[in-house]
């Protein structure tokens, strides 16, 4: 990992690390047992502020800012789903 890091967390079966880096707007994901496996989330059109794993270890949910906008993606099928004007990713 290169850059400032803002968060991270370890995926549910604790095969993969996911962080986010809220300056650049990206999530990067490294696998723990697979030295080659990486991927990369950005979007820097409407910003990054949160990232959080789907149970089941192969989806990421990311949040945008101002809550504009929740992006579901897989990492298996490199598919993402958009859910414009979510709720809050806070808790409460």
């Amino acid at each position: 990992f290169d850059d400032q890091i803002f968060s991270f967390q370890f995926s549910p079966d604790n095969q993969y690390i996911l962080t986010l880096n809220q300056k650049k707007s990206s999530v990067e994901i490294r696998a723990l047992y697979d030295q080659e496996f990486t991927a990369k989330i950005s979007d820097s059109a409407v910003g990054i502020v949160a990232a959080h794993w789907v149970p089941d270890s192969r989806q990421i949910m990311t949040f945008s800012d101002m809550n504009l906008k929740l992006t579901l993606y897989n990492m298996v099928t490199k598919e993402q789903s958009i859910i414009n004007s979510p709720k809050s990713h806070e808790k409460g």
